[in-house]
């Protein structure tokens, strides 16, 4: 009987690890494999002094959600132990938002509406930014009515990273694992600073070590105990991902991404690719500071409504009136890497010189992908 027990106890917990245990870096939409999105290398801005020398992490939380002091304690020390910011990280709480006002909100929603950057000081370098959202998926869930069309992706209940657009928000559901909020962080976290992209023969981005904070599925060693099994914490990096963040912070970097506030931007030639969390917008021209924050201005007045990217693109002015060259310019971006600029291309292609069904000339209406 004591061996049979022991078995049914063995299966529980493991049918709970299968059930619980991970998170969705590479299963959610919009989030994408890393083999689609080696274009670029944007952890490097966290790993590496340039080209920003400081790192500012914004915490923004719903009411009844916010993160243990141990939790951004947690996100600090391997911050501070992998990332060259020889002028400072900073993590700062910002927004307590009323449980009441996220009753239908997508995490996307959440983050148009409340994510702000990095305060502007003067005389102070730019940072790179991180911004952690801590929310409760069931509060998401609720009063979102028949009328809204919400896709599973948007009330999924893992913990999330994005590949694209955005690779720099963490969406962390706390009722996902109440007890493991604090590794589940640091582990996304992880993700943002570039772990795991090595060869590993696994398609889900995580280390094969089960020991290793970056493996796929938490052991929760609270159970383990509870099953007089030697107890797993999986709170440090294991060798190989410790590696990986030191060649991460040892490559040469691309030179055309950097932060700009909040804002990510990507500069090819004669084009910009602005991104947010589910935000994409393509400038044909060149791009200032004004831009940026006009980007993010217009995000928290037309927030997402779900979880899918919004899209939408421009050509400058004089670009406008100099139609021959933003064509020139536009027929490049119909080539870049990432699809959805190779789509706002081709729109604003359609668009030169007057667009049709009310848009600007030179302008795209918004769309989600």
């Amino acid at each position: 009987m004591d061996r049979a027990k022991h078995f049914v106890l063995r299966a529980f917990y493991l049918a709970i690890c299968c059930a619980v245990g991970g998170c969705a870096t590479s299963k959610d939409s919009p989030s994408v494999g890393f083999g689609k999105a080696r274009f670029w290398q944007p952890h490097q801005l966290f790993l590496q002094s340039a080209p920003h020398s400081r790192l500012y992490v914004e915490v923004d939380a719903v009411e009844g959600c916010e993160p243990s002091d141990a939790t951004l304690k947690k996100v600090r020390e391997l911050l501070s132990s992998r990332c060259q910011k020889p002028d400072g990280i900073e993590i700062v709480r910002s927004d307590v938002i009323s449980s009441n006002e996220v009753r239908g909100l997508s995490r996307n929603t959440l983050a148009s509406k409340f994510l702000n950057g990095p305060p502007a000081r003067s005389g102070e370098p730019s940072a790179a930014f991180i911004y952690l959202l801590f929310y409760d998926v069931a509060l998401s869930s609720q009063g979102a009515g028949d009328k809204t069309k919400r896709s599973r992706d948007d009330l999924s209940p893992w913990p999330h990273t994005q590949i694209l657009p955005y690779p720099a928000v963490v969406f962390m559901n706390t009722g996902y694992f109440p007890s493991g909020v604090r590794e589940a962080t640091a582990h996304e976290v992880g993700h943002l600073m570039g772990l795991v992209r090595r060869s590993n023969g696994k398609s889900s981005g995580h280390c094969r070590d089960s020991n290793c904070l970056m493996t796929e599925t938490f052991n929760f060693y609270r159970v383990r105990s509870l099953l007089g099994l030697r107890p797993v914490k999986q709170e440090a990096l294991c060798e190989r991902c410790v590696a990986e963040l030191k060649a991460g912070a040892t490559t040469s970097a691309a030179t055309n991404l950097y932060f700009c506030g909040p804002v990510l931007v990507r500069s090819e030639v004669g084009y910009h690719v602005l991104s947010l969390p589910s935000r994409v917008r393509l400038i044909v021209g060149n791009v200032t500071e004004a831009d940026c924050r006009n980007f993010l201005a217009h995000t928290h007045d037309h927030p997402s409504l779900d979880d899918r990217p919004r899209l939408d693109g421009l050509v400058k002015p004089g670009l406008v009136r100099e139609a021959a060259q933003a064509l020139e310019i536009i027929d490049r971006a119909k080539t870049d890497p990432y699809r959805s600029v190779r789509e706002l291309a081709a729109k604003l292609e359609k668009a030169m010189p007057r667009s049709e069904g009310g848009a600007e000339p030179g302008q795209t209406k918004p769309t989600s992908e």
